[in-house]
């Protein structure tokens, strides 16, 4: 695969995150505020999928917050 294939893959996939919460709605972690920040921090990542977490998630506490997840 040469690199103009896997940087048009990346740039569809950060287009349209919806489908990260679709995935990750149903998923039962016994408490709906762990469920609330994987979808958040899912689709954050999902955004930028070749960035480290720091920058992804933009913010110190949204970092902190994937983090302790």
């Amino acid at each position: 695969m040469e690199y103009d294939d896997v940087q048009s893959v990346i740039d569809a996939g950060t287009q349209e995150v919806g489908w990260v919460s679709q995935e990750l709605a149903g998923a039962d972690l016994g408490d709906e505020r762990l469920r609330r920040r994987l979808v958040k921090t899912g689709e954050q990542l999902a955004k930028s999928p070749a960035s480290p977490i720091n920058e992804a998630c933009g913010t110190w506490a949204a970092t902190q917050g994937a983090y302790r997840f």
